[in-house]
């Protein structure tokens, strides 16, 4: 299972928690959750690499054995999968 957000709230003034958008200092960071019965249970962690929202859909397919290809540019996979 993945979940994640689709834009974030910014963490660095919490009275600015009640909306969301460019203005908001951080609404462009947002979360990711993995979990499953070969994800390794780590707890909260970072990365020394950035991540994109935009890897998701090429993750999930790689995960799943499929090479997703549409007729967009999309991100190569984030590198999770152990052994590729």
């Amino acid at each position: 299972m993945i979940l994640t957000c689709d834009h974030g709230r910014g963490d660095k003034v919490k009275e600015e928690w009640t909306s969301h958008g460019e203005k908001v200092e951080g609404s462009n960071q947002i979360w990711i959750a993995v979990m499953g019965p070969d994800t390794k249970a780590t707890g909260e962690e970072t990365n020394k690499q950035q991540l994109y929202q935009g890897q998701l859909a090429t993750t999930i397919a790689a995960l799943l054995g499929y090479d997703f290809k549409p007729v967009h540019p999309v991100m190569k996979p984030i590198n999770a999968i152990p052994g590729k």
